[in-house]
């Protein structure tokens, strides 16, 4: 931010709110950065995601189904193990961490 890098902050409270799903978290986000990239259209490149705990997964989620709108990710503190991932979910655990699929 000392360098004049716009900087955006999303916040979850301990409790979801009454009918708040991974997936109504899922649509903001993605409505988010659309509306940060938008605000900043020459930028160089797409915006830089990080996520902590559970912040992580909805940023792998979300990733796994729009990569289209992220730029870097960073994911601390959530587990992901595609150790255990079934063929369904190789797309999301190697787009969801960042992983470059081999090919």
């Amino acid at each position: 931010m000392k360098a004049g890098h716009p900087c955006y902050f999303i916040g979850f409270l301990p409790e979801p709110m009454p009918g708040q799903t991974i997936e109504t978290i899922a649509r903001a986000e993605a409505q988010f950065i659309e509306k940060v990239t938008a605000l900043h259209p020459d930028a160089d490149g797409k915006p830089c995601v990080i996520g902590n705990c559970q912040a992580g997964w909805a940023v792998m989620i979300l990733a796994s189904l729009r990569p289209e709108i992220f730029g870097p990710i960073i994911i601390a503190g959530a587990r992901w193990n595609i150790g255990r991932a079934s063929m369904a979910n190789i797309r999301c655990a190697t787009r969801g961490a960042c992983w470059e699929e081999a090919g």
